[in-house]
């Protein structure tokens, strides 16, 4: 199986991963139960190693709850569109805006989820997922998918 959760990008030589967690934001539902097929999902998650775990998956939630909504504020509506597109777009890393996290390294992205890295072959719901990401230039390149976290 392919071991990429994005398209497959070529890494730069000599580019090291940073190892890093990484929350659900919305999940193809037949992740959400055993199968044999790979998905997408979308995912947030911070290059600021200080952005405390908690505070990500509360941000994973607060997202998800502007799928569908027009909000006024710009900052807001930025990520409303992002989640209400559910089109699939690999090697997609949208900066969430400071004013919603408090930093200018946390991002949402979409990755395919590969389903044999995953602990029970399945999403379960309050995992958190560990990923490789690749930074080019300051900023992600592409990500890999290695497992999940109770």
């Amino acid at each position: 199986m392919l071991f990429l959760t994005t398209a497959c990008r070529s890494i730069p030589e000599g580019v090291e991963p940073k190892i890093i967690r990484g929350e659900i934001v919305q999940a193809n539902t037949q992740l959400l139960s055993p199968g044999l097929l790979d998905y997408p999902a979308e995912v947030v998650f911070s290059l600021d190693p200080k952005m405390p775990a908690e505070d990500l998956k509360k941000f994973a939630t607060f997202a998800y709850r502007l799928k569908n909504t027009m909000p006024i504020d710009p900052d807001k509506k930025i990520i409303a569109r992002a989640v209400t597109n559910e089109g699939y777009h690999p090697d997609y890393f949208l900066k969430v805006p400071v004013s919603l996290v408090g930093n200018d390294e946390t991002y949402i992205a979409h990755v395919w989820i590969n389903r044999g890295k995953l602990s029970e072959h399945y999403l379960k719901p309050g995992s958190s997922l560990t990923f490789q990401v690749y930074i080019v230039n300051g900023a992600p390149y592409t990500m890999r998918l290695l497992g999940d976290t109770p």
